[in-house]
């Protein structure tokens, strides 16, 4: 018995069951299969099948909101959605309106300030050849919150045994950037707690193991480990 493609077998009935269990898991990177199929209110043997077939599709380009394969730079082309984006109260955004927002060094693990990233053109010369680079991580310690500085550090020590690309190093550090937002909004007394680095981490290299299949290597499972 010979299998049919997986498009095949996916009927619309199915695709709205990828849909839902793709969203629940990017909105809830650590929960178990019991979990999904209780908040679900599905089995939790579907909730298996449904994570097998969706680690056969490409989701680096599915928008968690409406399924389409349409994100193009970090938004969805097709309903606007922003993957990336900290879902915060709109009473909390009180950086965007602020000029100090413009100071943070960036969302990637390895951010680029300045007009074109380039500290040389600051024509600042010393002892080192470097002295550029120097002073934007001097800068970058300086400005960036110490909590995503953390976290950061947890992401990109576990990426460290794949050897990522730039683009998902990128992509890496603007999950960061959102974890330690929505988390920071939500419980702003528990962010000085010393495992919510680990566990921010761990959320943010759980979504990046879902829509990147070469991060599921055996020899990060231990790391990286879905249930």
């Amino acid at each position: 018995m010979t299998l049919e493609p997986i498009a095949r077998q996916i009927t619309p009935q199915t695709k709205n069951t990828l849909h839902r269990v793709f969203r629940f898991r990017w909105d809830n990177p650590s929960a178990s299969y019991q979990e999904i199929a209780d908040a679900l209110r599905i089995s939790r043997g579907n909730v298996k099948v449904s994570i097998h077939r969706l680690r056969r599709l490409d989701l680096s380009r599915r928008c968690p909101e409406c399924w389409g394969e349409s994100l193009f730079g970090g938004v969805c082309h097709a309903c606007g959605f922003e993957p990336t984006a900290p879902d915060i109260p709109a009473a909390l955004r009180f950086d965007e309106q602020s000029p100090v927002n413009h100071l943070h060094p960036g969302n990637a693990l390895g951010s680029i300030v300045g007009p074109r990233g380039d500290f040389n053109e600051l024509r600042i010369k010393g002892l080192y050849g470097n002295d550029g680079l120097l002073l934007k991580q001097r800068m970058d310690r300086a400005i960036e919150d110490p909590l995503t500085k953390d976290v950061k550090s947890e992401v990109m020590q576990g990426l460290k045994a794949c050897y990522p690309t730039e683009a998902i190093s990128d992509h890496a550090g603007l999950l960061v950037r959102k974890e330690v937002v929505e988390f920071r909004s939500r419980y702003p007394l528990l962010a000085a707690s010393k495992n919510v680095r680990k566990q921010l981490a761990l959320n943010v290299m759980k979504r990046l193991e879902f829509l990147y299949p070469v991060l599921r290597r055996p020899h990060i499972e231990g790391v990286t480990q879905l249930q």
